[in-house]
């Protein structure tokens, strides 16, 4: 079996990328001011700040573990701790 090794960087830099990818897609896509696409924005860096904290990633933003309802943040934004 063999032991996967990731440094945290490079699980920043893929989260980043990720996010990326989903704005650039959502801009194209629709009207970012579509509450049905602002829901599904705040949904998805939910999920990519959830996975950053999984491997000891920290937002640097608190809206980003906790976001209030109908809030967007422009980009996931990590620290690495």
């Amino acid at each position: 079996m063999a032991l996967d090794v990731w440094f945290k960087l490079d699980i920043q830099n893929a989260l980043r990328a990720a996010e990326q990818a989903s704005g650039a897609a959502l801009r194209v896509a629709g009207d970012v001011q579509d509450p049905y696409v602002a829901g599904f924005q705040a949904g998805y860096r939910a999920a990519l700040a959830t996975i950053a904290l999984a491997f000891g990633l920290m937002p640097t933003s608190p809206e980003l573990v906790s976001q209030p309802q109908g809030s967007v943040e422009p980009s996931v934004q990590l620290r690495v701790g």
